[in-house]
């Protein structure tokens, strides 16, 4: 059991943030059986099977949740480690991405005003790397995101469609 507190942890000055590491975990990341919070308010939150090397936002009443933003070293983390190519895109998306685990993935093609322009589930995905593609030649011309999601975790990347 650790204990930890926004006084005692890095950068904490009086504030509600807390930093914290369970060291080298190699290939595989840890998963933690129980994070308990104890809030001012008297709140307690218990979140279980928390996966390790993710950074996550602690909301009163709401356990962890990811996030991608690292503000420690103010650059993204990406759960998926999502990487898409080419780009500029002419018919075909191709992406790689990693899982922690096994899992379905679901996959959105957003305009850019954020109107689902294509959706697909891929069920039979592998824990590790992956790599997939999309036939993209009934999208018309513009810049487009790609989102992937499963469970609790998002991602998303940026494309030209040529």
């Amino acid at each position: 059991m650790r204990e930890i507190s926004a006084q005692n942890t890095f950068n904490g000055m009086n504030m509600l943030n807390a930093h914290f590491g369970f060291g080298v975990t190699g290939a595989t990341p840890l998963t933690i059986d129980t994070i308990r919070i104890e809030w001012p308010s008297g709140i307690l939150d218990v979140c279980t099977s928390v996966l390790s090397n993710v950074m996550y936002i602690a909301t009163e009443g709401q356990c962890l949740l990811p996030t991608s933003l690292n503000s420690f070293e103010n650059s993204k983390i990406d759960y998926f480690s999502l990487s898409i190519y080419p780009n500029p895109i002419s018919d075909h998306l191709s992406f790689k991405y990693n899982l922690h685990y096994p899992e379905i993935v679901q996959i959105d093609i957003l305009d850019i005003n954020g109107k689902c322009v294509h959706s697909e589930k891929l069920i039979d995905v592998v824990s590790g790397s992956n790599a997939s593609s999309l036939d993209i030649k009934n999208i018309a011309t513009g810049f487009y995101t790609l989102k992937l999601s499963s469970g609790k975790h998002i991602s998303h990347g940026k494309f030209v469609k040529n």
